[in-house]
């Protein structure tokens, strides 16, 4: 004698474990899947506290100083 396991759906209808475990087990590994995006990985995991581990500015050009620091005179209290 087979004991059947029945899982109840949403919809009150029941579903068979096997059918219910061949409609989960797609979804769990396309979730596990589209979680490892190319640009996620070999980031740093491991942060020290008040340093910056990313990659360096770059410098400014003396035309955009220059513009930065006309605005910055512009917006100054009178």
């Amino acid at each position: 004698m087979t004991r059947q396991f029945l899982i109840q759906s949403r919809t009150g209808r029941s579903i068979g474990l096997r059918r219910g475990l061949s409609l989960l087990l797609p979804m769990v590994l396309v979730l596990s899947l589209g979680a490892c995006r190319e640009e996620e990985q070999g980031r740093s995991l491991h942060y020290e506290k008040g340093t910056y581990q990313g990659a360096p500015d770059e410098a400014l050009d003396p035309g955009t100083v220059s513009n930065l620091q006309q605005r910055l005179y512009n917006q100054r209290a009178p």
